[in-house]
């Protein structure tokens, strides 16, 4: 019987002469990151977009010793590479043998990393903050900072013969020319409103740029006149800035930390609904994650700095590359002065309903250790206040619109842009490293490391990146170049039965010289097991195409029947930056033999009586039924009955297209009967290949007779009374109920039988009427059977005088 049922349906699956039927082959369809997202990926990446890609590989660069459990920076400095790391100041060098310390301080902290005329620069935090060289024979202290407690980042722009500062307690933006220690020079160019500058960068043309904590503030610094001035770039929803970096076409990138947002799990889980994808991502289209910038250079006002220690923060830095070049701002476009026109008219029209104006700052004066910026007023943040869900990272473009890149219950920790502008990002409390493509908006986590954070990136040249984390501290190494191969294996895939198997089809590009391969397994037991399932079979190889890779492009798969299936992928790349395979979609096909549909339960109830219409009987009857079919055809339904003591179905209702009907009982003579349903998955599949199911009603009474007056009635009338006597009978069912009124009343009083309980199809009824005057009566008695079926038996009496 199977050995047919697989020959009619491979007959159908190969494209056979058949009708169109539902016994059609059926598919599993892997094209959403939520679709790879189950299964199993080794050296593999998934895109937001569904894409499997080739990863890179990741290699433990050293072990880190014991007391260094969070690593806070790396930095590439003259061809070598320098670690900070905590919770005490800690300073490594990269050896061939592993890390070579240069320099612990138990009473500092080390956050931050820089360089300057090729040395290695550590900042330490702490009672006496400061910036240390570290390549000569000894360490050396650079600068002395002064009156702020913690350094978080620190920016080199040689070609002005200064570093810039990041410090919190107060949150500062110090310049400091260095010097010999005492005789450094330090300046203040920015004192903002909050507790630390957390995360510091340059751009080529001399801009710097800092993000706050407490405020999500990102500010802009240029210099004018000796001076620095300084404009909010951003306001943003999170509370916190936690890491800055400037790609390659001069767009800003900023990630928030908001600590209370990193919960683990993805906010709305992976993506799995193929939603297409942009091509270029153009600039200033008024998309709605585009955010205007605030047309008024508007610095916010200085404040008492927060007092007390701040807890250490392990990785939630900002760190940049230095600058390269003193690029002076270019005159603004007419469109952009239209913009802005734009712009300070939308907020002259605040201004009226709100009766406040923002100024423009003055400009600020220099001076370290109580000079600082000077007052200004602060900016109005009621435009950007809503609160969302988990952290983002922001580009912020060259015009000044934001725009939201990326989105998660993480904290970004971290941003480092590769040499092909592709942004790195580090992220904590569940450490993973996101790669993110700026113009397709693609997004894919191309490490989950075994740290809580990832706290430090420091891109290398060849397009690798150095990698730092915390809790446990570690120094990874992320290949520059795809791996050579790359597996993905797929869940265990389920049919529900012993299904045939038909081909996939792999929409995939792939390059010259690279190859994707699929191979099949099948089994009968829900965990592939070598000894329970079949062996892995070449389902066929993916060879170079010259086309657009939109084509499906099938392949044959040769493992056996069976309920499971599992598919694995392997993608080998060839030579050339160019030469990865991409898969974008996997459908595989099966198909089951037509499975008889199941009939599950059956069930028939009497509707009520509308008594307002006067109706008592009960002579609709509601019949319903539960059933499936296990092809997912569609169903049709035939009911039938058989009285008691016959051999006979006959029909009540065919094609029934629902699983219920309402039966009207008068149609059929009174008695026992069941009833069956058959039901039929033939609007779905040829007459050859229908199956059919059957189930039957427990017994169902029908009785649509009033009960009759066998006996009687008898009367004996008295002096003020009369007694009735009568017997009744239903040949079907039983007697439920019986009562009389007097005259022209509507008023029954209840009757009981003599041996006061109604159980039985006959019933003898003798009572008593009470009161009554002389003369004659109509006295109407009601007899009642068990499906509301009414007999009135109307006796005349004479009540005799006294």
């Amino acid at each position: 019987m199977r050995k047919g049922l697989f020959a009619g349906c491979a007959a159908i699956l190969l494209g056979l002469a058949t009708p169109a039927t539902a016994v059609q082959p059926k598919e599993w369809t892997h094209g959403t990151e939520a679709d790879f997202a189950e299964g199993a990926r080794d050296d593999l990446v998934v895109t937001n977009y569904g894409d499997l890609r080739l990863g890179a590989a990741l290699d433990r660069a050293a072990d880190t010793p014991a007391a260094a459990e969070l690593v806070y920076d790396v930095r590439g400095v003259a061809k070598a590479l320098y670690v900070a790391a905590g919770p005490h100041a800690q300073v490594y060098r990269r050896g061939e043998d592993g890390l070579d310390r240069l320099l612990v301080d138990e009473e500092h902290q080390a956050f931050a990393l820089g360089q300057w005329n090729g040395e290695p620069v550590v900042a330490l935090s702490g009672p006496d903050p400061r910036l240390v060289a570290l390549g000569g024979d000894e360490p050396r202290v650079l600068a002395r900072l002064g009156d702020v407690r913690y350094v978080w980042a620190v920016v080199a722009q040689p070609d002005r013969d200064r570093l810039l500062v990041a410090t919190g307690t107060p949150a500062r933006v110090l310049v400091v020319h260095p010097g010999d220690g005492e005789a450094a020079e330090v300046s203040t160019a920015l004192e903002a409103p909050a507790k630390n500058v957390l995360a510091l960068t340059a751009a080529p043309d001399g801009r710097i740029y800092a993000g706050t904590d407490q405020k999500g503030l990102i500010y802009r610094l240029a210099e004018d006149d000796g001076g620095f001035q300084s404009f909010v770039v951003y306001d943003a929803p999170e509370p916190e800035i936690g890491s800055l970096a400037v790609g390659p076409d001069g767009a800003i990138y900023a990630g928030t930390a908001d600590a209370e947002q990193a919960k683990p799990g993805k906010l709305d889980g992976p993506g799995s609904k193929e939603k297409g994808r942009p091509t270029t991502e153009p600039e200033g289209n008024g998309t709605p994650d585009e955010v205007p910038p605030d047309p008024s250079p508007v610095q916010p006002e200085s404040e008492k700095p927060g007092e007390g220690n701040e807890e250490d923060r392990a990785g939630s830095t900002g760190r940049s590359s230095d600058a390269d070049a003193d690029v002076e701002p270019k005159e603004p476009t007419p469109e952009q002065r239209d913009r802005l026109r734009e712009a300070i008219r939308e907020q002259l029209r605040e201004a009226r309903e709100t009766g406040e104006l923002q100024a423009p700052a003055p400009g600020p004066s220099g001076g370290h250790g109580g000079g600082g910026s000077p007052p200004t007023p602060r900016p109005d943040r009621s435009r950007n206040r809503d609160k969302k869900k988990g952290n983002a990272v922001y580009r912020i473009d060259s015009e000044g619109y934001v725009h939201e890149l990326f989105r998660e219950s993480i904290m970004a920790l971290e941003l480092a842009v590769a040499p092909d502008g592709r942004i790195w990002l580090g992220t904590g409390n569940a450490g993973k490293l996101f790669a993110l493509e700026p113009d397709s908006r693609e997004r894919a986590i191309v490490a989950e490391l075994e740290a809580d954070q990832v706290a430090a990136l420091a891109p290398r040249a060849d397009g690798g990146l150095w990698i730092g984390t915390a809790n446990p501290g570690g120094l990874w190494h992320l290949s520059g170049a795809p791996s050579e191969s790359g597996t993905y294996t797929s869940p265990e895939l389920d049919a529900n039965q012993v299904s045939l198997w038909g081909r996939a089809a792999i929409i995939a590009r792939v390059p010259a010289g690279a190859k994707v391969v699929l191979e099949t397994r099948s089994g009968n037991v829900g965990t592939a097991d070598a000894s329970a399932w079949s062996p892995w079979t070449k389902a066929g190889v993916l060879e170079p195409q010259m086309d657009d890779g939109l084509r499906p492009r099938p392949l044959e798969i040769a493992s056996p029947p069976a309920r499971y299936l599992q598919y694995r992928l392997r993608l080998e790349r060839g030579d050339g930056a160019d030469a990865a395979p991409v898969i974008r979609r996997v459908s595989l096909t099966r198909l089951m033999p037509n499975l008889a549909p199941r009939i599950s339960a059956i069930k028939t109830k009497y509707e009520e009586p509308n008594e307002r219409q006067g109706a008592t009987a009960k002579t609709k009857l509601r019949v319903q039924w539960k059933a499936s079919d296990p092809n997912g055809d569609a169903l049709r339904y035939d009911l039938f009955c058989r009285r008691a003591g016959s051999a006979h179905w006959l029909p009540i209702a065919e094609e029934i297209e629902k699983n219920k009907f309402k039966w009207d009982t008068r149609r059929v003579a009174d008695g026992s009967y069941q009833l069956e349903v058959r039901a039929s998955d033939a609007p779905d599949n040829p007459s050859a290949m229908s199956q059919s199911a059957r189930r039957r009603s427990a017994p169902v009474r029908i009785d649509n007779t009033a009960p009759s007056v066998v006996e009687g009635p008898s009367v004996e009338a008295r002096p003020g009374e009369a007694t009735i006597t009568l017997t009744v009978a239903d040949e079907t069912g039983t007697i439920a109920a019986a009562g009389y009124a007097v005259d022209a009343t509507e008023d029954y009083a209840t009757v009981l039988p003599k041996d006061l309980i109604f159980d039985q199809g006959r019933e003898t009824l003798s009572f008593t009427i009470p009161d009554l005057e002389a003369g004659a009566h109509a006295v109407t008695v009601r007899i009642r059977d068990g499906l509301g079926n009414t007999r009135h038996v109307p006796v005349e009496i004479e009540v005799p005088a006294d």
